[in-house]
């Protein structure tokens, strides 16, 4: 559970940093491809930095940017999900609310994966 977190919580600076980045120096889309590129050449035996990973690290960040501040509030449980079960919310479900409904019952539930 606690590297699960550990790992959400770096995908969420990854993302973090790409959109300061963005907003900063103006960035493309371009450098999102390039990051992932300069990442898996860096650590070849980690996975996860593929350029849709990536993609969902930024929109993971966009989704939660208060995500660091809130502890263990609603939005603070997305910790206890999995990765794969985060991106699955975020594909499906534009409206924050839903998603965190969806994060409370799969926590209620023992849907943790």
């Amino acid at each position: 559970m606690s590297v699960n977190k550990e790992l959400i919580i770096l995908y969420w600076n990854i993302g973090k940093v790409i959109l300061e980045k963005q907003k900063m120096a103006k960035w493309g889309s371009g450098i999102v491809r390039k990051l992932s590129e300069d990442l898996r050449k860096e650590f070849p035996n980690m996975k996860g930095f593929s350029y849709t990973n990536i993609k969902y690290m930024k929109r993971f960040a966009e989704s939660y940017l208060e995500l660091l501040e809130i502890g263990q509030t609603l939005s603070g449980q997305i910790l206890n999900i999995s990765w794969s079960h985060n991106v699955l919310l975020l594909e499906k479900l534009q409206n924050k609310e839903k998603r965190d409904w969806y994060v409370q019952q799969t926590i209620k539930n023992g849907w943790v994966g």
